[in-house]
């Protein structure tokens, strides 16, 4: 099937056309997407998917430096070994970490400068696993989060959370709990704190929350599997997004195992528990300059701005959308202010 008869998502019935051409008969006939066999069916729906995830992360100038106090630096000559020794180190079942650690320090600029190419070369995922593949680790992951930014993530999310998510709780049980989506979260935030018999399922609950109460797909950023699932059975999903998603092996609020999937790919199997994905998936849009897909904006920014405290003057990571622009999201802004009256420490 060449590129001008991809079959096209239509509900009315076929209208074949024909013709002759070198004395040859074609015939050229509009089907229903659901009527061509699945193999074809999930191509045409991957290509669907790699498209919008390059209007997506789209790399203006703006964005590129959106927030960071570190967007690049220089390169220099011996940038390409320390790359070449970090390849070789990764396999190693015994790592050298500490020098891991330097050299993915030292090797930053080419990181970036990687990165942040523009289009029509953006790089994949995958490219950029294959280069630096120490960058999906955890730990290393958050060194270049910090590199970037100028502040440690996991300290600044952790104390937020701690100061805010029974605020949060709080205000979404008394003031919004006929939504059906918050009901929802509430309940399955009460079920997992009386397991854990503490509050810790609250500061990951609230993330359910407020993507129930900007009804935003939670699929889109948290998806739930059986604890016995394969990371083939996560990517070979045809339901995936392409933009950052958490993969949950087990109870979303319970999961001790999850993975974080970029582009249908899996740079991380290895993340404990929700709490610490969430900030994972974060740091992810940052680092590989990633664009906040519409779906889930809201949510996205009211982490980044409530919680993260990234509050630049101009410029925002959603993605591009006709209309008026505004720096800060009139949601985001809206629940913040209504925070802000539940309890004095909401600003922006």
């Amino acid at each position: 099937m060449t590129s001008s008869q991809k079959p096209r998502q239509e509900s009315s019935t076929a209208k074949p056309t024909s013709g002759s051409k070198n004395g040859v008969w074609v015939v050229n006939i509009t089907l229903p997407l659901h009527k061509f066999p699945t193999a074809i069916r999930k191509a045409c729906e991957r290509e669907v998917q790699l498209k919008r995830r390059l209007e997506i992360v789209q790399k203006q100038p703006i964005s590129d430096s959106f927030g960071c106090v570190n967007a690049q630096n220089q390169s220099d000559g011996s940038q390409k070994e320390k790359e070449e020794w970090l390849i070789s180190e990764f396999p190693k079942k015994d790592r050298d970490m500490e020098k891991v650690s330097l050299f993915m320090k030292q090797t930053y600029a080419s990181q970036r400068l990687l990165i942040n190419r523009s289009k029509p070369n953006v790089p994949s995922i995958m490219e950029i696993k294959d280069q630096w593949p120490f960058l999906f680790e955890t730990d290393m992951m958050l060194q270049h989060f910090e590199e970037l930014m100028g502040f440690n993530l996991q300290v600044i999310l952790q104390r937020s959370l701690e100061e805010k998510a029974s605020v949060i709780y709080d205000f979404m049980k008394q003031e919004h709990p006929s939504k059906k989506k918050v009901r929802e979260s509430l309940l399955e935030i009460d079920t997992a704190m009386a397991l854990d018999e503490s509050k810790i399922p609250q500061m990951a609950g609230v993330y359910l929350l407020v993507l129930a109460y900007f009804g935003e797909p939670e699929d889109m950023m948290i998806r739930s599997y059986d604890e016995t699932a394969t990371v083939e059975d996560v990517v070979s999903d045809s339901k995936i997004p392409s933009t950052p998603f958490i993969a949950v092996f087990g109870e979303v609020l319970e999961a001790k195992r999850c993975g974080l999937v970029v582009d249908e790919v899996m740079v991380n199997q290895s993340i404990n528990g929700i709490t610490e994905g969430m900030m994972m998936l974060f740091a992810s849009y940052f680092v590989l300059n990633i664009m906040y897909p519409n779906e889930v904006a809201a949510t996205l920014e009211f982490i980044q701005r409530c919680f993260v405290d990234i509050n630049p003057n101009r410029g925002n990571k959603r993605a591009k959308t006709k209309g008026k622009q505004h720096t800060v999201n009139p949601k985001v802004l809206s629940l913040a202010n209504c925070l802000k009256d539940h309890a004095s420490q909401w600003v922006l």
